[in-house]
Parts: structure tokens; C-alpha cells; sequence
């Protein structure tokens, strides 16, 4: 048996090195993941302060809600479109809310008919707001669809609103913005006039609400 001296003893001591935990380093990587993962789901909007201050509202019925599309309005709010099964006439609804800064509802209407009517594009145009998405222009809750436009005032009534379509035809719009000329241009996808299965829509809308496919 080997014997030491306090000499060796103190040696072998100095080369045990304590490892603590990295608990700062565990804490930003777990935010870290958390963040990403919620960026993956598409449910929070990035502030400054992730896990601060922070607004979470919950919007809806008792059946599906299905949010698409949200922006930040000039007053400091928020408008979001999509579509629900909880309000409406029937099938889906076009569903489009207003809210204030701190997310508290400010006005919300639902649009369409009995059958599956969807909104998935919002824009801010001075005061009103444009939407986009498809009509179920049978009203038998199925395709096929004609394209969709309809621009709401400040409180959300109807200022006009247009489809475009041909009977036993799909149209659908997922886009639209207001280009450099004052006029909205909308996009999405049409087997009417299709080459194949599907070919791509873009619709070019005035501010009077008449379409010319382009």
C-alpha cells in the first residue's frame, strides 16, 4: 500500500476542480427552446421581453376558431381574420375581430352564407381594412368556391365586397396587399382556367371593387 503525505494530499485537491451548475446557461437555453418551439406553433407575437410583459387573449365559441391572418392597426391595436364554426350563418365564417392595445375585443363580425366561407388575408387601408379568402358559392358547406374580396369600414360594416368566379369552379385568394397605384392586388390559386390540376390567381381590385384577373 502506497501512504502519502499531506504534500500529495494537497495536490491531488488542487487538481479536483468543483463543477457547478450552469443554471443562467440551463435558464437561456430553456427560453431559448420555449421561443422556438412557439415561433414553430405560430401562436405568440415577439416583443422586446419574451416572458415579460407579454399580452395572451383567447378569442371563441364552443366549436373550431381557425385565425390566419393578424396585423397591427394604426391606433395601437390589432386585427385579425380567419374563420369559425362557433358564429355565423352556417359551415365556416369568414370572422374578422378588432381589438384595442391591450387586445380587448373592440368590434368582431362574422361574413358569408351557410356553406364554408374563409378569410386568410387582412390589410389596413386608412381607416378600413381589406380581407381576403373564398366563398362557398353553393352554400353546401363543400367546393366549389368562388375568389373573395371585402373591405369593412373603422367599425366593421360592409363597404362592398366582390366575388370572382365560374360555376363548378374552385377560386380561393390567401394574399393581398394595396400596391404603389392605390389598388389591391390578391392572390391565390383557380382550376378554372387551369393548364393542370391548380394553376395560380391573381386578381387586381380597384377601390371600387371591381375585379380584373391578371
Amino acid at each position: 500500500m502506497r501512504m502519502t503525505n499531506d504534500n500529495e494530499q494537497q495536490q491531488s485537491k488542487s487538481k479536483i476542480k468543483i463543477m457547478k451548475p450552469q443554471t443562467n446557461l440551463i435558464k437561456s437555453k430553456i427560453k431559448i427552446n420555449i421561443i422556438l418551439i412557439l415561433l414553430f406553433l405560430g401562436c405568440i407575437t415577439i416583443s422586446s421581453d419574451v416572458l415579460g410583459q407579454t399580452i395572451s387573449k383567447t378569442f371563441g365559441g364552443v366549436s373550431g376558431e381557425y385565425p390566419q391572418c393578424i396585423i397591427k392597426t394604426g391606433d395601437g391595436g390589432y386585427a385579425m381574420c380567419g374563420y369559425t364554426n362557433s358564429y355565423g350563418a352556417g359551415g365556416n365564417d369568414a370572422w374578422v375581430i378588432k381589438t384595442g392595445a391591450s387586445g380587448a375585443i373592440t368590434w368582431q363580425y362574422t361574413f358569408g352564407g351557410t356553406g364554408n366561407d374563409r378569410a386568410y388575408s387582412i390589410i389596413q387601408d386608412g381607416t378600413d381594412y381589406v380581407v381576403a379568402g373564398y366563398y362557398d358559392n353553393l352554400s353546401g358547406g363543400s367546393y366549389p368556391s368562388d375568389a373573395w374580396i371585402f373591405k369593412l369600414n373603422s367599425t366593421g360594416g360592409i363597404v362592398w365586397q366582390y366575388t370572382y368566379g365560374i360555376y363548378d369552379y374552385n377560386e380561393m385568394l390567401y394574399s393581398i396587399i394595396k400596391d404603389g397605384s392605390g389598388d389591391y392586388v390578391a392572390a391565390g390559386m383557380t382550376n378554372s382556367y387551369a393548364s393542370g390540376n391548380y394553376d395560380a390567381l391573381v386578381l387586381k381590385v380597384p377601390a371600387t371593387g371591381s375585379a380584373t384577373p391578371v
